[in-house]
């Protein structure tokens, strides 16, 4: 037997290289973030900071911090160096649709009212270059962490990342939850898209080179927030391009934003792969063990003009199974369009207003070869076979925006399933699926208030 170094395995000496690779870059990011992070001030700087803390003194001790609301409120010192603010979410909803039973689970999603999310945090700046974020959920009597990071800013176009945010991956997923179109994102970005997770990354999100190149790029645990176990084992690399490449073209062209994503993680065994699901959270595929590795592709499309905006996105996922088992494919896309009817310029914050917004789109689920859902049989005791599973639904939506802080979201959702076998109705009793209604109708209503 050869020792662990000498090892010929090739599999096991990708992971190793893979592992070292991981490795170096996350040691030369944290280099440069703790590099960009300069505790002394220039001569420029100390003297400014000097003059303001003498002017402070001479004014009084209560004229050096300076209170204020600017859509939210904020503490911030009379030199700018440091900034504080709270900031919170609510979403409060009512979901009008059909009871839909699990059928990877017991579960059964009702027709309710619900606190979507409670968010609770704080965010501000340290000596004028360290932003940092800290953001919990509370839901059923806990908090769960949502956000805990700093960011290293000294250098604009190479800004420094450090703890659990966002993946560089989705435009909507990016997007804070104040700023959705919808009640809830589409159904390929909540199935598969990387949300929080705890890393390092480098980029210049928020101040493009130019103003036409942004990117992000960093290394994560891969299995999602608040895990640091055996399942991440083999973390993840994630990667984002995003160009505007008509910046100073027409004003209707001016406003376009195209995308690039990618995240990859290496060999690696899970007991159960991607959960593919409505933005509701109906699975609608069985579990499936993968080993190997995960690689996401996908691109994005923004586009801004006037009262109007449209968005599109495709994404892609392959999870490698066993050596003798065909690759688990997930993919989809959607397009939206809004149109703010009240006719003022469309931005992401908008302050009031009504807006119509429409949404088409499709998911699926491809095993590459048939195979019996586990623990279920028909009504003649027959196993059910499945091997793809597709979905596509419209979504039309209205959104009022009452006051800067507080908006009102109406949407109609219809979705029709291709096997009628795995619908929110095919399940009857515990172990028995029948063919049911395979386009169910829903209705969700959203009251948001943020700070």
């Amino acid at each position: 037997m050869r020792d662990r170094m000498g090892s010929c395995d090739p599999a096991l000496r990708q992971r190793r290289l893979f592992d070292v690779h991981r490795a170096s870059v996350f040691v030369a990011t944290l280099v440069w973030g703790l590099f960009s992070l300069d505790p002394t001030p220039s001569v420029a700087q100390s003297t400014t900071e000097s003059t303001a803390v003498a002017e402070a003194r001479a004014q009084g001790s209560g004229d050096a911090v300076e209170a204020g609301w600017d859509g939210s409120f904020y503490l911030r010192s009379a030199d700018g160096s440091f900034e504080f603010r709270p900031v919170g979410i609510l979403h409060a909803d009512l979901r009008v649709h059909e009871n839909e039973y699990q059928i990877n689970t017991s579960e059964t999603l009702a027709r309710t009212f619900d606190i979507r999310r409670l968010r609770l945090g704080f965010e501000g700046l340290l000596y004028r270059q360290t932003g940092y974020t800290f953001e919990v959920n509370v839901d059923d009597g806990h908090a769960d962490l949502i956000y805990a990071y700093l960011n290293f800013q000294r250098f604009s176009q190479a800004q420094v990342r450090v703890g659990q945010f966002k993946e560089p991956f989705s435009y909507e997923v990016l997007y804070p939850e104040k700023y959705l179109d919808f009640v809830e994102r589409s159904n390929i970005s909540t199935s598969v898209a990387p949300a929080e997770d705890i890393g390092i990354m480098a980029h210049n999100f928020g101040r493009p080179y130019k103003s036409w190149l942004e990117y992000g790029v960093g290394v994560f645990n891969g299995e999602g927030s608040r895990l640091n176990d055996a399942r991440n084992a083999a973390m993840e690399f994630a990667a984002r391009t995003a160009i505007r490449p008509f910046v100073n073209g027409p004003g209707w062209t001016s406003k376009i934003a195209i995308a690039a994503n990618l995240t990859y993680s290496a060999e690696q065994h899970r007991d159960v792969g991607f959960r593919p699901h409505t933005s509701e959270g109906f699975e609608v595929f069985p579990t499936l063990a993968v080993d190997g590795r995960r690689v996401r592709t996908g691109g994005d499309i923004q586009w801004f003009y006037g009262p109007y905006s449209a968005k599109a996105q495709y994404i892609r996922v392959v999870e490698n199974r066993r050596s003798n088992q065909r690759d688990l494919i997930t993919d989809g896309w959607h397009v939206d369009a809004m149109w703010l009817l009240t006719g003022q310029d469309r931005t992401l914050n908008v302050a009031r207003g009504w807006e119509l917004a429409v949404r088409a789109e499709a998911l699926r689920v491809d095993a590459g070869e048939p195979f019996p859902v586990p623990d279920y049989i028909d009504e003649e005791g027959r196993a059910v076979l499945t091997q793809t599973v597709r979905t596509r639904s419209f979504t039309l939506g209205l959104n009022r925006y009452v006051v800067p802080n507080i908006k009102v979201q109406l949407n109609y959702q219809h979705t029709a399933f291709t096997n009628p076998f795995l619908t929110p109705t095919s399940r009857v009793g515990e172990h028995v699926l029948r063919p049911s209604d395979s386009s169910p109708h829903k209705l969700l209503v959203r009251l948001q208030l943020f700070i």
